[in-house]
């Protein structure tokens, strides 16, 4: 067990001053995580995301870029699909487990967190540390059932990504918990060109179109709208390759297979995540209820207005790290 300090990521408030500075600022405070998972000792990454949504690509950039600028040796990548047998075996007993973060921590999506579940039973003996989550349970019984679970686990770390989630976790979960930015933050320099160039003028309204979803409004009078989503930007071409990917990836479940299929998909979330660029290239101003079109706009330099999704989840991560810029702005 790797010893650790009662809060090695202590409390701050949020961050203040020019959009650059409060930026570099979080990417900052994510680049602590090193003190839960000492860079000297080899990590295996699991859980890392299979799907089309840009949003989990941007935080597995950015989860990548973290383990590029503390100098990891990542041993191990992992997907929901393709952790088999002979993929668990892989697991060194020297070795950090890092589960991806994002928003699936709780019971909206089960394939995710009946994975995070298993890994978390299976390996009692490793440090664990659960990247940046936002933790959502509509069960109470969900949540006390999880907390009961994770908290036989010896050194299993949960970082959240805003106060309500930590709060949340300090109160049902024996297991230490951290208040830590998102993994996407990391971005920042990677996407210093990007925001260099010239974009338009337009205003975006993304809005979600799945369990999370409220209908939102573009500023000033008018009715709620549908507006654009992930899916709206994915073309056959794309969903051809994704879906010859995601085969490949379950075919090997059973036992994983010797290698990992981390390279051929990190090609494909690159490309994701360029769509994704080019697309905001006409854009000055976007209104969003995606957290992660509201913080690649903000990487990119936009002007970003965010309204909440179904429970939340903007307005906690706004308060939590984002008051105090002027380029993101809560909508009424």
């Amino acid at each position: 067990m790797i010893p650790v300090t009662p809060d090695p990521i202590p409390h701050s408030a949020p961050p203040s001053g020019d959009t650059s500075d409060i930026m570099q600022s979080l990417a900052k405070r994510v680049e602590q995580l090193a003190q839960l998972a000492p860079p000297e000792r080899p990590v295996v990454y699991l859980d890392y995301p299979v799907h089309l949504n840009i949003g989990d690509s941007l935080i597995e950039a950015g989860t990548d870029q973290f383990f590029k600028r503390l100098g990891y040796k990542v041993i191990g990548r992992r997907s929901a699909y393709d952790f088999g047998t002979i993929a668990q075996r892989k697991v060194p007993a020297n070795c950090t487990i890092l589960l991806h973060g994002g928003g699936n921590f709780g019971d909206l999506y089960p394939l995710h967190q009946k994975f995070r579940d298993y890994v978390i039973a299976a390996y009692p003996r490793h440090r664990i540390v659960m990247l940046p989550q936002t933790l959502h349970f509509n069960s109470p019984v969900a949540l006390a059932a999880c907390a009961e679970s994770y908290g036989r686990h010896p050194d299993l770390h949960l970082c959240l990504r805003d106060e309500i989630s930590m709060r949340t976790a300090r109160q049902h979960f024996r297991n230490p918990s951290h208040l830590v930015p998102d993994m996407a933050h990391l971005l920042w320099e990677p996407l210093a060109a990007a925001r260099a160039r010239p974009h338009g003028n337009a205003t975006l309204l993304f809005a979600r179109q799945d369990k999370e979803s409220r209908l939102i409004s573009m500023p000033g009078p008018s009715t709620p709208q549908r507006g654009l989503d992930w899916s709206d930007l994915i073309g056959y071409e794309d969903k051809a390759a994704y879906y010859t990917l995601l085969n490949l990836h379950c075919r090997r479940g059973p036992s994983g297979g010797v290698f990992s299929l981390h390279p051929l998909w990190r090609l494909f979330r690159n490309r994701l995540i360029a769509k994704g660029v080019r697309f905001l290239a006409d854009y000055e101003t976007i209104v969003t209820d995606r957290l992660h079109m509201g913080l690649l706009g903000l990487l990119l330099g936009r002007h970003v207005t965010m309204a909440d999704n179904s429970y939340g989840k903007l307005s906690n991560y706004h308060a939590a790290w984002l008051s105090g810029m002027s380029d993101a702005q809560m909508s009424a």
